[in-house]
């Protein structure tokens, strides 16, 4: 299992080329969607997570705190540090400790969609479907 962790971290922390912002900069708000709610922080803070590819039973994600912080689900590996909202973009900074190598990655996400019990994530192609937990 914790290999699996590690290489879903290594291969996010390769994918992701994000945008970097400073942590304290001003929260905007947004309308994203139909049926979604403004991503603000009060709607957003919380625990976040998804199944875990090939062990759908196991769930990994984080947990956005109200101080900016943020916390790591089920990932030894990948563990997140920081947060921020900016209109329609939430940005996760993540430390990965995988393969004896450590490094610090800072991922743009694009809310595709986000209600009470769903945040849905975009980066570039990829797509991060997560539920309140």
């Amino acid at each position: 299992m914790k290999k699996v962790i590690c290489v879903i971290g290594a291969a996010i922390a390769l994918y992701s080329c994000g945008e970097n912002k400073a942590p304290g900069q001003q929260t905007e708000t947004a309308t994203v969607g139909k049926d979604s709610v403004v991503p603000d922080k009060p709607q957003i803070i919380g625990r976040w997570t998804q199944p875990i590819p090939g062990m759908e039973k196991e769930m990994q994600g984080f947990e956005l705190l109200p101080d900016g912080s943020a916390k790591s689900i089920n990932s030894a590996t990948l563990l997140y540090t920081k947060w921020w909202l900016k209109t329609d973009t939430l940005t996760l900074v993540t430390k990965s400790i995988g393969n004896h190598t450590e490094g610090i990655d800072t991922t743009s996400y694009h809310i595709v969609a986000h209600t009470q019990d769903s945040l849905i994530l975009k980066d570039n192609e990829l797509i991060l479907r997560y539920k309140r937990n």
